[in-house]
């Protein structure tokens, strides 16, 4: 990765900052355009006295943000890569309250334990368990020794639309919800994971994310 969000050179930082920026802001502008037409359904939400490690796919990332346009107490993992600063300025916009740069190769570690500090403290985060590269729909380990560090439950959560549009080259096989579609979350029971229950953890999330 030559460039970081964070170490981008300074003759570079007004196109970086007019980038970033716009399309972030176009962004947010877009999802709130969708949010207001489509319909909305929720099944099984988890008491709110708690805070949980929210873990969806990496396709779900879109319906997710236009389901939710403001968090509270969220702290979220992404990736540090300088092309992915709109996406940075789209969250901040959404009320994240921080944003841990890492993934894997680029101090994903690092990352990751801050976002536990956090989970210890009340705040929440979303996973999307199968990036930032793949496979599509296979869950990676992460979350589940993030969940053991903190004592945070994981939550697994589907995202159903009925009409949508996918972006067919991309890894993941992204979609993007239509305007005027319903748009149904599917919340799994909380999952406390340990040390001795860890396989038959991961098995359960990765059934009901599927």
């Amino acid at each position: 990765m030559k460039y970081r969000v964070d170490t981008i050179p300074y003759w570079l930082k007004p196109f970086f900052w007019i980038y970033g920026y716009g399309l972030g802001f176009l962004c947010f502008i877009g999802f709130c355009l969708l949010h207001g037409t489509c319909r909305f359904q929720f099944k099984n939400v988890p008491p709110n006295n708690n805070n949980y490690i929210y873990c969806i796919w990496h396709d779900a990332l879109i319906p997710y943000c236009i389901t939710f346009l403001r968090h509270q107490r969220h702290v979220w993992i992404n990736h540090p890569a300088w092309y992915m600063k709109p996406i940075h300025v789209l969250l901040k916009l959404q009320r994240i309250h921080k944003l841990c740069l890492g993934s894997t190769g680029n101090d994903g570690k690092e990352a990751a334990d801050e976002i536990v500090d956090y989970l210890k403290k009340g705040y929440s985060t979303v996973m999307a368990t199968d990036g930032p590269y793949g496979p599509p729909k296979v869950l990676k380990k992460g979350a589940l020794h993030m969940a053991i560090q903190s004592g945070v439950p994981i939550v697994p959560v589907q995202f159903v639309t009925s009409k949508t549009y996918f972006f067919k080259k991309s890894w993941d096989g992204k979609r993007i919800p239509l305007p005027f579609s319903t748009i149904r979350v599917i919340y799994g029971h909380p999952i406390n994971v340990t040390k001795k229950n860890f396989d038959e953890s991961y098995q359960k999330i990765q059934n009901a994310l599927s």
